[in-house]
């Protein structure tokens, strides 16, 4: 995704990926995907965010509850690129 994304772009999920809840995770297959991505714990809090049209910056403030922002933002970095490049989400325009 080199340079595309900064803290700043607002994703949402691609309208295209399918995803499945389960009792303690989501399941979400993105296009061009031959399995789903199997997302759980802060992912969850991640991927309901993303019903709407967010930044990282604010889906960071909405789920650190007592945890670093660091810590916080560097996880939420983590699952945004795993779901763009499974093509489960978008950056908003």
């Amino acid at each position: 995704m080199g340079g595309v994304a900064t803290t700043a772009t607002r994703w949402r999920r691609d309208p295209s990926a399918r995803s499945r809840r389960t009792p303690r995770s989501v399941l979400v297959m993105g296009t061009n995907m031959d399995a789903p991505l199997l997302i759980r714990e802060l992912g969850v809090l991640v991927w309901d965010a993303l019903e709407h049209e967010v930044s990282e910056l604010e889906i960071v403030e909405h789920i650190a509850d007592g945890r670093t922002v660091e810590a916080t933002r560097a996880d939420v970095r983590s699952i945004l690129l795993d779901l763009f490049d499974s093509h489960a989400i978008i950056v908003a325009e």
